[in-house]
């Protein structure tokens, strides 16, 4: 038969016990929903920014990659080529790795356009926020073409360029402010 100071010592240690682990589980679940709310919060500055940016026609897409016409995914320099809108006016760049002269002076192709049409879409759901944009440019020598864009709230962007002669590019990169860009824009073909 335990004597009564065994049975109070063992108490004593199980209750202990039991008071830390319940206090170590309000702790980090208190941490927990704190990190969630600062994640929360970040996600809808974000959101507010690109929104922003693309509500107001001011944004530079700086691409990581290109897809070409025929499927084939190519990483490029993202101050190089990239698709930049200034209200009414549109700027595109692809710059060839390969070539070393091109006719916007460093390899590569600058295509300056007028915004004919602006369409902005926006679609939020509980976690993420998508923004839709849709482009009508025209330009002396390309004609007119259209602009896919769709904006996530993680500042990446998708755009997809389809030329009347049924040609199609699309960008895939980060959407970011014209202050912030670090492009390097060439001499436009108009």
């Amino acid at each position: 038969m335990p004597s009564p100071i065994k049975k109070s010592v063992v108490l004593f240690f199980i209750t202990a016990i039991n008071c830390t682990l319940i206090k170590g589980q309000n702790t980090n679940t208190g941490f927990e929903n704190n990190k969630k709310a600062m994640k929360a919060t970040q996600r809808k500055s974000k959101v507010r920014e690109l929104s922003a940016l693309v509500w107001n026609r001011r944004f530079v897409l700086e691409a990581d990659y290109i897809v070409t016409r025929f499927g084939i995914r190519v990483p490029v320099s993202s101050f190089m080529n990239f698709i930049a809108v200034d209200f009414d006016k549109a700027y595109f760049q692809l710059r060839n790795a390969e070539v070393l002269d091109g006719p916007n002076g460093f390899g590569g192709t600058t295509l300056k356009g007028i915004v004919n049409k602006y369409v902005y879409k926006e679609k939020i759901r509980k976690k993420s926020t998508t923004i839709y944009v849709t482009l009508n440019i025209s330009s002396a020598i390309w004609g007119s073409f259209e602009m896919n864009l769709i904006a996530y709230n993680n500042g990446k962007a998708d755009a997809m360029l389809s030329f009347t002669n049924r040609v199609q590019t699309n960008y895939y990169g980060k959407l970011v402010s014209p202050s912030n860009s670090k492009i390097f824009k060439g001499v436009p073909a108009y």
